[in-house]
């Protein structure tokens, strides 16, 4: 603009731009609600892997042996025999072997006439430093014999269930002597018994699933997995980290999709309030730009007011938004444990900057209107 400060024409600009403040704060709710949906999705597809990342990921057993066919510890089908166990066992460079029992139970309560019986993952360990054992006790302790289980505190809430009261585990009656926090998988949660108690007590649980391997001093863990797999072509084996991203992949697989889709629709609804906004914005302010154009403000600079309030708007929405789900993370996990929400920094910020982006492209189609504003509607009654 010629004759005009640039500092004067961009007060000028952002004053003709400026947004009512009802319509504004509508814009940012709506933004702040679809930032909310969109950080509860990651957060509880995070709240899953990360899971499955601290139960797997702990330190101390190299690999992991299944039936062949298997790679992770969600679907599994098939066991293995005891001859292969001892097989296993006696393989040179094994320094430990830890079996590892796991089948889907069926959960219910005693007494009738409380919440109806549940679906759980039961997984047998050696007490208390098992390879398949839970990530953490809340209350109680370890099971140590037949007819006790260490329960996650999400199942023992969907029941109704505390510590020391009694439950069927496929239809025989167990008693809780822990609650266990880490062993949230959302669509299921995790049941724990000891294996040794398992074997005398009979058929209630299945045979070995999963062998947990130590391996011996200066013995390469990739040398000894295809070793076993050569002499044992029954059986796959796999190095911690494998089995846990397998297991990983696993358990969101069907929720990625949907996560993926809830994004978009999220921030196209995001896009379409800061784009109605502004568009009539520049409706209303027709005149007032038809002013500044016959001026000679640059349509460059006007362009950049239109995009910066766009991206003003997407920040206090996300915002907003971040904060009502870490507000909603913190009340589910004192009064609603099912559902486990786990925000990580590098989630949040991904959320925010496509959002942002989302704003900035929103603003485009405002941006075509400012282009056709005509000076000459400056001089005009």
């Amino acid at each position: 603009m010629r004759g005009l400060p640039a500092l004067r024409a961009t007060r000028l600009v952002a004053r003709s731009l400026g947004v009512r403040r009802s319509r504004a704060l509508l814009a940012v709710c709506g933004v702040a609600l679809s930032t909310l949906l969109v950080a509860v999705q990651v957060a509880a597809t995070r709240g899953v892997t990360s899971t499955v990342e601290r139960y797997l990921g702990r330190p101390g057993f190299e690999l992991w042996v299944a039936p062949r066919g298997i790679d992770n510890l969600l679907r599994a089908s098939g066991t293995i025999d005891a001859e292969l166990v001892e097989a296993v066992e006696r393989t040179r460079g094994v320094a430990g072997v830890d079996r590892v029992l796991r089948q889907i139970v069926s959960l219910a309560p005693v007494q009738r006439g409380r919440a109806a019986q549940r679906m759980a993952l039961a997984v047998g360990y050696r007490p208390p430093s098992g390879a398949a054992g839970p990530v953490a006790l809340i209350a109680g302790r370890h099971p140590a014999g037949e007819g006790e289980v260490a329960l996650d505190r999400a199942a023992a809430h969907s029941l109704g269930l505390r510590l020391d009261d009694e439950l069927r585990v496929n239809g025989r009656r167990a008693t809780i002597v822990g609650l266990t926090t880490g062993s949230n998988l959302l669509a299921t949660q995790l049941v724990f018994f000891h294996v040794a108690a398992a074997e005398q007590a009979g058929a209630l649980f299945g045979d070995t699933s999963f062998l947990a391997l130590r391996v011996a001093p200066n013995i390469a863990p990739g040398a000894l997995a295809r070793a076993l797999e050569a002499r044992h072509p029954e059986l796959s084996v796999y190095s911690r980290a494998e089995f846990l991203a397998n297991s990983a992949r696993e358990v969101s697989i069907g929720v990625k999709p949907l996560l993926a889709m809830i994004a978009l629709l999220g921030v196209i609804v995001a896009g379409v309030l800061i784009a109605l906004l502004l568009q009539s914005t520049v409706e209303d302010r027709r005149s007032e730009l038809a002013v500044l154009a016959a001026l000679g403000v640059r349509f460059s600079r006007v362009a950049a007011a239109v995009v910066l309030r766009a991206l003003r708007l997407a920040a206090s929405g996300v915002g907003l938004g971040l904060l009502a789900a870490w507000a909603l993370g913190a009340w589910l996990d004192r009064y609603r444990p099912t559902i486990q929400l786990a925000f990580e920094a590098r989630d949040l910020l991904l959320v925010s900057l496509v959002f942002c982006a989302g704003a900035a492209l929103a603003s485009f189609a405002p941006l075509l209107r400012v282009a056709r504003v005509d000076p000459i509607e400056a001089f005009r009654s």
